[in-house]
C-alpha cells in the first residue's frame, strides 16, 4: 500500500471530529457556525470569488510526506467552507460514513478527458526556476556506443 494505514485513520478520524463538531457547534448571532478546528498537520486557505461574494477552501493534508490539496465547493461562509472541503477529503478515502456523499460529475469527468493539457513549465522546478525537458538534460547519443550495444546483445542471445 502506498498510504500509513495508521497515519490515514488518524487524519481521517480527526477530519471527523472537526466536521462533527462544526454541524454540532452553536451559530453565532449572524447565522454561521463557530470555527472548524483542524488537527495541527492540516493546512487550510481559502479564496473568495469577487463576483459571487462566495468562499471555496482548500485543504492540505501530508500522506506519506507528500502534500495534497483538496478543494471543497464555493459556499456563504467560510466555516461551511472548510466543512465542505474536509468533508470532500474524508469521501475522496471513502471513510464511513461519508462514501458516499458525493458523486463524480460525468461531464466534467467527460470535459477533463477530452483534452489534456500541457504541464506548466514550472511544474518541476528547482530553486524557482522552469524545468529543463529531460531530452535536454541528457549528453547527446552516441552512435558507436549504440552499435556496440547491439552487438553485445547479439553476441549474447
Amino acid at each position: 500500500s502506498f498510504v500509513d494505514g495508521q497515519a490515514l485513520n488518524a487524519l481521517c478520524t480527526e477530519l471527523e471530529k472537526a466536521v462533527k463538531a462544526h454541524e454540532n457547534s452553536a451559530q453565532t448571532a449572524t447565522g454561521e457556525h463557530e470555527e472548524v478546528v483542524l488537527p495541527p498537520t492540516t493546512l487550510w486557505s481559502q479564496t473568495w470569488d469577487s463576483s459571487s461574494g462566495l468562499c471555496r477552501a482548500l485543504l492540505q493534508v501530508n500522506i506519506m510526506g507528500v502534500p495534497h490539496t483538496f478543494s471543497g465547493k464555493k459556499c456563504a461562509t467560510r466555516p461551511e467552507a472548510l466543512n465542505d472541503a474536509i468533508k470532500r477529503v474524508l469521501w475522496y478515502f471513502q471513510w464511513p460514513g461519508f462514501d458516499n456523499l458525493f458523486e463524480p460529475d460525468p461531464e466534467a469527468v467527460r470535459a477533463a478527458a477530452s483534452e489534456i493539457p500541457s504541464p506548466s513549465p514550472m511544474w518541476a522546478r528547482d530553486s524557482g526556476r522552469p524545468a529543463t525537458p529531460a531530452s535536454a538534460a541528457r549528453p547527446p547519443r552516441d552512435p558507436a556506443h549504440a552499435s556496440r550495444a547491439s552487438a553485445s546483445a547479439a553476441a549474447a542471445g
